[in-house]
């Protein structure tokens, strides 16, 4: 919910998602919601107010090395990768990319890549590894993560495991809207995630 309209500025952008703003397009023949407001999706948002962040986070420099997991944690059986990056504060994180079974039909593919992030000594065995961090720099994090994927030679189709931590579940929903704004995303079944949940990227 917006709290305080009458506070924002005249023209302001107030973001929905692309289905919603499809048919509220087709409906109203505008995008307006009045004289003051206007819906904006992801996408348009991402190129309108996010450029600048993809400007300062477009060389980042990172180490990318093939792993094999654990097999409570990867259902298919071939090696991932952990990527590490840092950033301006020097803190360094690491991408975990774990391949998984794939069980979503819209994606060709046998497997897709379960990634999550965090502080890169972290290990995915820790009970700690989903925390959230306190370091103020959430942003840059997600800017850099998108601009290594968009470099990386892999096929890209991924995952993301279903979180019952609420805070994390924000940084998801940013996750999605920095890192993969031109995707596709749906929830699917996924073996072994939490419920047995996924939502796919691709």
């Amino acid at each position: 919910m917006i709290k305080n309209l009458e506070n924002f500025n005249r023209n302001q952008f107030l973001m929905v998602n692309e289905a919603t703003y499809k048919n509220y397009i087709n409906l109203h023949k505008s995008n307006k919601l009045d004289n003051n407001f206007k819906i904006q999706t992801p996408k348009i948002y991402r190129n309108k107010v996010f450029e600048i962040f993809d400007k300062l986070y477009s060389n980042t420099l990172f180490t990318i090395i093939d792993y094999k997991f654990d097999s409570s944690f990867s259902n298919y059986n071939m090696k991932g990768f952990k990527i590490f990056f840092k950033t301006n504060s020097d803190n360094e994180y690491r991408i975990d990319l774990e391949p998984v079974k794939n069980y979503l039909e819209d994606i060709d593919s046998d497997f897709v890549w379960s990634i999550s992030f965090t502080i890169s000594d972290k290990n995915i065995l820790d009970p700690s590894y989903e925390d959230i961090t306190s370091l103020n720099e959430t942003r840059e994090v997600l800017h850099r993560i998108g601009d290594i994927l968009s470099k990386i030679d892999i096929v890209k189709y991924f995952v993301i495991g279903n979180t019952l931590e609420e805070k994390r579940l924000t940084i998801y929903k940013n996750f999605i809207l920095i890192v993969f704004p031109d995707y596709k995303i749906k929830m699917n079944y996924c073996e072994g995630f939490i419920d047995n949940k996924g939502l796919y990227i691709w």
